[in-house]
């Protein structure tokens, strides 16, 4: 039959592997148009080369079109919620000393970033590109509290509890996470049909499985990626999928890499500038299991090519 001017074609299949990915969180106050304010997926369709970029955001996403943007030439202010700029970095699990080297990494090269803060309301959003776009931004930071190397959001009412300002950027993207995608392609699709399937599943946490074999509550159905929820990565997503793939042919094979995997035993890939990858416990993991730990650590700065090549970075 068709679907909306799709044809329908039913697959039938011993196993199955959902891999369905993800979608941008949308908040409805940010008037989304796909010329000026983008999410972290319509900004793939920007037209034009901004002089000056705001990103809402303080996780991986975030980052990356902030550096992005930078080194196009972009005067970007990064605006992040909590009070710590390496929030969503320390709560994916990143290694903290490796977060705070990325902000500071940030920070040299010029982004302003705003902790604590947030954009209030948008007051000109131009069609045009002529003029910038306009916006409120707001914070409960004091002067003195702000954190080192860190911008202020300037107070029109320094006795109040609430600093606010105004900025102005040619663009706007809200980087502010991503959620499951169960939906078809038509965003009024019935979903998956994980019900019917007997297949438990949030919409915010998205697909349950069991985490060593990604088994899904109905035993011939398997889920990886993003669609189950963190790390939501790219190269975690893959290797995630190769377990799945061998348990549904293998089960002997199986439960051999199941015995030497845990949620920490995956690659995880960090594509900002300089490239972040790690693998295994960090540090406060690996003492919270009863390890004895003792960190090394080297800059490139140490090495002759590192000096030439990447003098920014670390092991």
């Amino acid at each position: 039959g068709d679907h909306k001017g799709d044809r329908v074609v039913t697959v039938p299949a011993g196993n199955v592997l959902l891999a369905t990915g993800s979608k941008p969180f949308r908040l409805g106050s940010i008037p989304f148009d796909g010329v000026r304010v983008f999410d972290n997926d319509t900004i793939n369709s920007l037209a034009f080369l901004p002089k000056s970029v705001a990103i809402v955001g303080g996780g991986i996403i975030a980052i990356e079109y902030a550096r992005i943007f930078r080194k196009l030439g972009a005067d970007v202010s990064l605006i992040i919620r909590e009070e710590s700029a390496t929030y969503a970095l320390d709560r994916m699990g990143m290694d903290k000393d490796i977060a705070r080297f990325l902000v500071n990494s940030m920070i040299k090269e010029g982004i302003k970033v705003y902790p604590n803060a947030t954009i209030d309301k948008f007051t000109k959003v131009p069609r045009h590109l002529e003029k910038p776009i306009e916006m409120t931004m707001i914070s409960s930071f004091r002067d003195q509290e702000i954190p080192a190397g860190m911008n202020k959001v300037f107070s029109t009412d320094p006795s109040g509890p609430i600093h606010g300002g105004s900025i102005k950027a040619d663009v706007y993207l809200a980087a502010i996470g991503r959620k499951p995608t169960f939906n078809l392609t038509h965003s009024q699709a019935e979903t998956l049909g994980l019900d019917e399937a007997g297949i438990d599943w949030d919409i915010n946490d998205g697909i349950a499985v069991d985490r060593k074999t990604y088994r899904t509550s109905n035993p011939k159905v398997h889920a990886t990626g993003d669609v189950i929820g963190s790390p939501a990565l790219a190269s975690t997503g893959a290797e995630q999928a190769k377990i799945a793939v061998v348990n549904m042919v293998d089960a002997i094979k199986a439960r051999e890499i199941m015995n030497d995997t845990s949620d920490d035993a995956f690659p995880v890939g960090i594509w900002t500038l300089p490239e972040i990858g790690y693998y295994g416990y960090t540090k406060e993991k690996a003492i919270e299991l009863g390890y004895d730990v003792e960190v090394g650590e080297a800059t490139y700065q140490n090495c002759l090519r590192g000096r030439v090549f990447a003098p920014e970075g670390l092991i």
